[in-house]
This record gives C-alpha cells, structure tokens and sequence, in this order.
C-alpha cells in the first residue's frame, strides 16, 4: 500500500489521503468509526446501480461505471 494512501472497503482502490471519498465509487472515506457503524457504509443508497461487468456500485445520477465505464443498464 503506497505511503498517504486509503483503502475502499467497497471496490478496494487505493486513493490518496486527502479524498474524503473514493474516486471510483464515491463511498467515504473510513474513520476512526466503531465497527457497527461501517455497515452504513454499505447501505445501497435509494436509485443506486450495480456494474453488470465489475460489480462497482455507482450512484444513480451517472451514466457510466465509475470504475470500468461500462454504460449504465
């Protein structure tokens, strides 16, 4: 893991420190939160799609894959 990085625990990309949320899947960035409170993160938000080719959630207002710019079906 490169140095001033994090990792998304949705899609696993590694982004820099400074993003509060993931560049591929907008999913923010973890804390310093109690176990429990990660299952939130999780959540499939309300109109949400999932990439029928890498399986990325993305949110309901884009078009394309975050990940792999599949179109949206």
């Amino acid at each position: 893991k490169p140095a001033g990085t994090w990792t998304c625990y949705t899609c696993m990309i590694e982004n820099n420190v400074e993003k509060t949320k993931c560049a591929a899947c907008e999913t923010p960035k973890p804390s310093s939160k109690p176990i429990g409170i990660l299952s939130s993160l999780f959540a499939k938000k309300a109109g949400s799609w999932d990439c029928d080719v890498c399986m990325v959630q993305n949110n309901p207002d884009v078009e394309k894959c975050a990940a792999c710019e599949t179109p949206k079906p």
